[in-house]
């Protein structure tokens, strides 16, 4: 869509410029090709990352924590708790950064759904022209989540996977360690790892959401 402000040239002329900076605003809404949407705050995010969590407290502060370095653009977090035993709303609050609170989303299932059910209810909440999902015992390497979106865009995709590295004993290394997980399985039959992936919203809504093969719920 195009959207122009103009006025006749009559009696009934206005000021073009008067309140321009509310015309931008509206413009920056309505149209999310201009630049300046992806960065500037506002009501609208441009991308939506969700995080999935049951009973991974321990790991979830560094997980959350690592989101403000992996992404430029203007971003909203979707915190959903899978009913974690003996986790309450205030041990949740405690863990979020301060950084990124303004900008998180916390939902809590009243009993435990499991992942797809879980997974489905953040793709709802999201608003985000892309949706990122991150598990919540991992975090994110810096512009992770810009790297992904670019790539998507260079190659007009739906969905892009990142890799993922391995933190043990200090040391970081790639991952891919199974020698088993072929392509085809990762691809079709589910993964041994889940690193970060972003998919384009409307795509995902298209199909329904994600559907995690081999896990009920």
């Amino acid at each position: 869509k195009t959207f122009h402000f103009e006025c006749f040239d009559d009696e009934f002329q206005i000021d073009r410029y008067k309140d321009i900076s509310l015309k931008n605003n509206i413009l920056q809404q309505l149209v999310p090709s201009l630049e300046d949407y992806k960065f500037t705050k506002g009501t609208v995010p441009f991308v939506s990352i969700f995080v999935t969590h049951y009973n991974k407290l321990e790991y979830l502060k560094e997980c959350l924590d690592s989101i403000h370095i992996a992404t430029s653009f203007r971003y909203e977090v979707v915190l959903v708790d899978d009913f974690s035993e003996n986790v309450t709303d205030e041990m949740l609050q405690e863990v979020i950064p301060e950084t990124i609170k303004p900008y998180v989303t916390l939902v809590r299932n009243e009993q435990n759904e499991g992942v797809e059910k879980t997974f489905k209810r953040a793709i709802k909440v999201c608003k985000g022209e892309f949706i990122a999902q991150l598990d919540a015992d991992d975090y994110l390497l810096p512009n992770a989540v810009d790297t992904l979106i670019n790539e998507l865009n260079l190659h007009s995709a739906d969905i892009a996977y990142g890799k993922h590295k391995i933190l043990k004993d200090s040391i970081l290394s790639d991952g891919w360690v199974c020698k088993d997980a072929t392509r085809e399985m990762r691809t079709l039959h589910g993964m041994y790892y889940h690193p970060l992936r972003v998919f384009r919203a409307r795509a995902i809504h298209r199909v329904g959401g994600m559907r995690i093969l081999g896990l009920e719920g």
